[in-house]
């Protein structure tokens, strides 16, 4: 059985991780924010829409109603 990871590294670790991240987004122009991924159809805004729904998801929050046409 493996050791538990104290909780402060992986704190650490996931402020590393979002501050690089936020670091990347934050120099994205326009241009760059719509480029295309490896996943057949998502831009780089669609990647990191699902990212934040994923976070919000296991923060408990309920994503707002979809209305469809």
């Amino acid at each position: 059985m493996a050791a538990p990871i104290p909780k402060d590294r992986t704190i650490a670790a996931l402020d590393e991780v979002w501050t690089s991240i936020e670091t990347l987004l934050s120099s994205l122009d326009d241009d760059e924010w719509a480029t295309q991924t490896a996943l057949p159809g998502w831009d780089v805004k669609d990647n990191v829409s699902h990212m934040i729904g994923t976070e919000q998801m296991l923060l408990g929050n309920q994503p707002p109603p979809i209305e469809i046409d």
